[in-house]
């Protein structure tokens, strides 16, 4: 794993095989949700998809939580990376 502490990563980890989801307070990518919020969604597109690869394979944060759940992180990051 990366610079993230091992803690914390062990508990989004448990949050997502507990719940299907975590959380973090990070302003950025609030901004980014909110712009994404606005324009409906739109996963279809590419902004959407951009948004999914940042959100996800081109965050660390994302990154190391999916690899304290599964080591295999081609299984659990999504496809649209």
């Amino acid at each position: 794993m990366g610079s993230i502490d091992d803690s914390i990563i062990a508990l989004w980890s448990e949050n997502v095989r507990e719940k299907g989801f975590f959380w973090v307070s990070d302003k950025a990518v609030g901004k980014r949700v909110d712009k994404i919020r606005e324009t409906g969604y739109p996963f279809d597109r590419k902004d959407g998809l951009v948004f999914c690869r940042l959100s996800t394979v081109g965050d660390e944060v994302s990154e190391e939580t999916c690899e304290g759940v599964n080591s295999n992180t081609q299984l659990t990051l999504p496809a649209c990376a």
